[in-house]
């Protein structure tokens, strides 16, 4: 089911027979595991696959930009909340339960590829990239040929982008206050003189 939460969207699993429905959001965060996720992309959507076989009872928020997952696999609970590189449309983002994963689709507010799937540049221990996933979303078209490129071209010279993009924010760790848009425009300049053959 899906619903309006604190100027979100969130979407639940139906309630168990054991009535805890939504109540997972109740537990205390801090006592909770961080699952696995796996996160891959193309140039609208991002997906994250949420490692928990058997997970029935969740719930998830997403919010301009970011998502909050709370889920009770047997008797242990898990949540993780990611402040996302990009903004995103959160009317149109959803969950999938799958076997031994819940997919969360998020749609992005601008098509273009993120060269990193959360705004800080700190490693996230419970993330990493899903490359199969990554492979069969990336379309063999131009124009998504083109993103990848320039994804992997961004990648190699991260240090000067992260240089590029501290000196915007004045050395700030976060920069929420500059315009998604221009971060993004900054990025999609890299690529302006990335010959594709």
């Amino acid at each position: 089911s899906t619903s309006t939460c604190g100027g979100g969207v969130s979407h639940n699993s139906t309630p168990t027979d054991s009535g805890m429905g939504t109540d997972v959001m109740s537990h205390n965060t801090n006592t909770c595991l961080s699952p696995k996720v796996l996160w891959s992309q193309n140039h609208s959507v991002v997906t994250l696959s949420v490692q928990l076989r058997g997970c029935v009872n969740y719930h998830t928020e997403f919010h301009e930009n970011s998502v909050k997952f709370w889920g009770q696999m047997q008797d242990k609970m898990y949540h993780f909340s990611l402040y996302l590189f990009g903004l995103v449309i959160k009317k149109q983002c959803h969950v999938i339960v799958n076997g031994g994963e819940v997919i969360i689709k998020i749609k992005k507010v601008r098509d273009a590829f993120w060269p990193r799937l959360t705004r800080t540049k700190s490693h996230t221990s419970f993330v990493s990239i899903d490359y199969e996933r990554w492979n069969e979303e990336t379309t063999s078209s131009e124009e998504e040929r083109q993103h990848k490129i320039c994804w992997d071209s961004i990648h190699k010279r991260i240090g000067e982008v992260n240089t590029n993009i501290n000196a915007s924010c004045s050395s700030s760790e976060e920069y929420s206050d500059i315009e998604d848009e221009e971060i993004l425009q900054d990025l999609d300049n890299e690529c302006v003189d990335f010959d594709i053959d």
